[in-house]
């Protein structure tokens, strides 16, 4: 347990950086302590092809979140803190850059909203700002801030939410949400799909394919 919070990846998968990684809901179930049971209950239904990231538990979304991640080459080290005490962590990874990981970690706030303003993220930025960069100390050293977002972000509030940090002089955050970054990430790996949706996801794994092909 890292802090009594949660598990490191590396617990889990090899410390040398994988290729390829076998993943289990499982192992979600572990990282960020809540049963299988609960991550699965109640699965919705994916319709017209979209993802109703809003009906799944705030539980189930950050376990989505965490298979991503778990799953995307691109990390490692993943840890989840989300809960009372995380300091504004509700997950975090190193990024592996040329094939090395980094010194400092990748921050995602995971938010399960229908709708989500710009203060929401203002006061989001205020506290990290607090706990990662004025902190000359601070817990976990962050280089990235990735926001996980279950409604659209509108491109207005994404620019306001830059111009903020910028003025912060903190990162520029990146954000993933429904309807594009968010959708597209989910459905690179299918297994993440049937962890937590139900119905059929034939035409979402007809993407997969094509945006695999597109990625090569």
């Amino acid at each position: 347990i890292a802090n009594g919070l949660g598990i490191k990846m590396s617990q889990l998968l090899n410390e040398e950086l994988p290729q390829i990684r076998t993943l289990s809901i499982q192992d979600v179930s572990k990282i960020i302590n809540v049963s299988v049971e609960e991550l699965t209950k109640n699965r919705p239904t994916i319709i017209n092809n979209t993802f109703p990231y809003e009906t799944l538990t705030p539980d189930q979304f950050e376990g989505l979140i965490v298979m991503l991640l778990m799953y995307d080459l691109k990390y490692c080290d993943v840890e989840h803190y989300g809960g009372i005490g995380d300091k504004n962590r509700d997950v975090i990874a190193k990024e592996i850059i040329s094939g090395k990981r980094s010194s400092k970690y990748t921050l995602f706030q995971v938010k399960r909203h229908a709708n989500i303003r710009y203060d929401t993220f203002k006061n989001e930025l205020d506290s990290i700002n607090k706990h990662f960069f004025e902190d000359p100390n601070p817990s976990t050293p962050i280089r990235d801030i990735v926001f996980c977002i279950s409604s659209d972000v509108s491109s207005q509030i994404r620019d306001r939410v830059r111009d903020y940090a910028k003025l912060l002089n903190i990162p520029n955050p990146s954000f993933w949400f429904k309807g594009h970054s968010l959708d597209s990430r989910c459905k690179m790996y299918p297994e993440v799909i049937k962890t937590f949706y139900n119905g059929n996801i034939t035409l979402i794994l007809k993407d997969t394919e094509e945006i695999k092909e597109s990625v090569k």
